[in-house]
């Protein structure tokens, strides 16, 4: 499995790179589910060789995000609305229950490092790309407070699955201050270890998503 979407990239590693700005460019809705992907293209787009094209193209089938269509080649997997709704609802499990593990196990350094993320949000909220990238952290670090590897594996990979609904709800500007709200609010929660009152402020967090995601795929139609 590759790095989760929004993960920062530590490595110099070519197909790593490519792998990374790929997961952005379906983010930020440059890339679009059903969009045909070649490696001619890709390699132009990237600055670089067919070589770490062809490898980061194969990791991102293999984590599901693509598929073979027919003639048309390699395109971007397309979720129809049961497996977004499905999706969303695994989401609201799991993010609740790490918000709670969360607020029980929370190292003072781990309440810090929430806190800090959570200033880089504020100065942000002008900044779609950079708003989505410091969501993930914040997210990810709530995972990693859990103390609970299979609950953030299992994150890690919904994380993934969820780059396949296309550009991040993030964009719209309403949600990225509803969205900082709710990150205040359930920090808050966390750091008085409140675990009843983060696991329910995490479900409602990926319903508030959720909510969004439906209002834009209703402007789209």
């Amino acid at each position: 499995m590759t790095g989760a979407p929004g993960e920062a990239a530590k490595t110099d590693n070519p197909k790593t790179l490519v792998s990374q700005r790929l997961y952005e460019a379906i983010l930020s809705g440059e890339l679009t589910p059903g969009q045909r992907l070649t490696e001619v293209d890709l390699a132009e787009r990237f600055g670089v060789s067919r070589t770490p094209v062809r490898e980061a193209l194969s990791l991102l089938e293999s984590d599901g995000l693509l598929e073979q269509s027919g003639r048309r080649g390699l395109c971007i997997r397309q979720l129809d609305h049961r497996a977004e709704t499905e999706l969303y609802l695994y989401r609201e499990t799991l993010e609740g229950m790490a918000a709670g593990l969360c607020a029980r196990h929370i190292s003072s350094s781990e309440i810090e490092a929430l806190r800090e993320l959570l200033e880089h949000e504020r100065l942000s909220l002008d900044d779609p790309g950079g708003i989505v990238r410091i969501n993930r952290l914040f997210h990810q670090q709530i995972a990693r407070g859990s103390q609970n590897r299979y609950l953030t594996d299992a994150l890690k990979r919904t994380a993934i699955q969820t780059t396949l609904l296309g550009a991040s709800t993030l964009n719209v500007n309403q949600r990225r201050a509803t969205a900082y709200a709710e990150h205040l609010a359930l920090f808050a929660a966390i750091e008085a270890r409140d675990e009843t009152t983060a696991r329910a402020l995490g479900e409602e967090h990926v319903r508030s998503a959720h909510r969004e995601r439906l209002r834009m795929t209703l402007t789209q139609t």
